[in-house]
């Protein structure tokens, strides 16, 4: 069974959404379930909070399914991957894609053609940006780049890194094909 294989340490959010066989699923396999009561943040957030208090920032948080396929929700977690792109490396992976967020400065990101692409965008959602990038087919020269203005999008991965070179936080997407089992 494919869910044996991978056992969280812990069940973290206000669990109003888990299936009461889910939650006692992974309860019997010995994960933490820890109910956290607070209407002023999402599950996400409350998932950053425990591992802060349990294991500092400097880990990297790799969430699976986190875009829930609401529009609001997706946006939302946006937001945190841009807000806490300096405390943590939080990778987003769903079955369509991979989402982070780059800090201001020049980033290298490597790819196996075998899962990573071919598409992919940059996302400059907390403000303007001026934005250089090698490695992708339309490459991008101290271009302007805003939410307003030009985005790349639908841009093309080229070879196994990119190089990105920013002025201010974006997020990053690109195709994910996982291994079918």
């Amino acid at each position: 069974m494919v869910l044996s294989r991978y056992i969280p340490d812990a069940v973290v959010g206000d669990l109003d959404s888990i299936f009461s066989h889910v939650k006692d699923f992974y309860n019997e396999k010995g994960s933490e379930i820890n109910k956290i009561v607070d209407d002023n943040s999402t599950d996400f957030m409350k998932t950053i909070s425990y591992i802060n208090d349990r294991h500092g920032k400097d880990v990297v948080i790799i969430v699976f399914g986190g875009f829930g396929g609401r529009l609001d929700h997706a946006m939302h977690t946006l937001r945190i991957l841009n807000n806490e792109v300096h405390s943590h490396r939080s990778i987003m992976v769903s079955d369509e894609c991979i989402t982070f967020a780059i800090p201001k400065g020049t980033t290298q990101i490597m790819f196996s053609k075998d899962f990573d692409g071919p598409a992919c965008g940059l996302l400059p959602l907390a403000g303007p940006i001026t934005l250089s990038t090698q490695g992708l087919r339309w490459n991008l020269d101290n271009h302007p780049s805003s939410f307003e203005g030009l985005m790349s999008t639908s841009n093309i991965i080229d070879g196994p890194k990119v190089i990105v070179d920013t002025t201010n936080t974006l997020i990053w997407t690109s195709e994910f094909r996982p291994l079918k089992q």
